[in-house]
């Protein structure tokens, strides 16, 4: 990372989030955490105005929060940083760890135990019946479905 001239070799950051509203449960198998760095500067004949600071993406990082077996990634991760672009909620997670990465290092929650995404309860199909023995208003109902659909036709 280059700042002012300087090569800076290691970047020490520590900030913590608790989503204490959001149970575990409620989570969707597809949820990602993402995360953008960004560096801000005030010119030095400013004195560190707030309203005078110029603010640059450094880079972004997404992680997937299941794993493709729906088991809940736990404990520290090493995620490549993408630099100078935002992290992309909609793209796949960057695995890719190449010699000059910039890493980050993620420290989730661990339960001391498997948390996997349930598996959806899939249900027989219900049995198939006469449609004489529909209720007759459901009946008439049906029919004048078809009979709009089948006269747009």
């Amino acid at each position: 990372m280059l700042c002012d001239n300087f090569y800076i070799q290691n970047i020490f950051f520590t900030f913590s989030l608790q989503f204490d509203s959001t149970p575990l449960c409620a989570l969707p198998k597809e949820s990602r955490l993402c995360i953008t760095l960004i560096g801000l500067k005030y010119p030095q004949n400013n004195n560190q105005d707030p309203t005078n600071k110029i603010t640059r993406t450094l880079g972004g990082a997404t992680i997937q929060l299941f794993s493709q077996r729906s088991h809940l990634v736990q404990g520290n991760q090493l995620v490549p940083l993408q630099m100078g672009v935002k992290a992309d909620h909609l793209m796949p997670s960057c695995k890719t760890l190449l010699s000059d990465s910039v890493l980050l290092q993620v420290n989730l929650p661990d339960f001391d135990k498997t948390i996997f995404f349930p598996a959806p309860n899939v249900k027989k199909t219900s049995d198939k019946r006469p449609f004489d023995a529909l209720h007759p208003e459901i009946q008439d109902t049906v029919l004048n479905v078809l009979e709009k659909e089948s006269s747009s036709v």
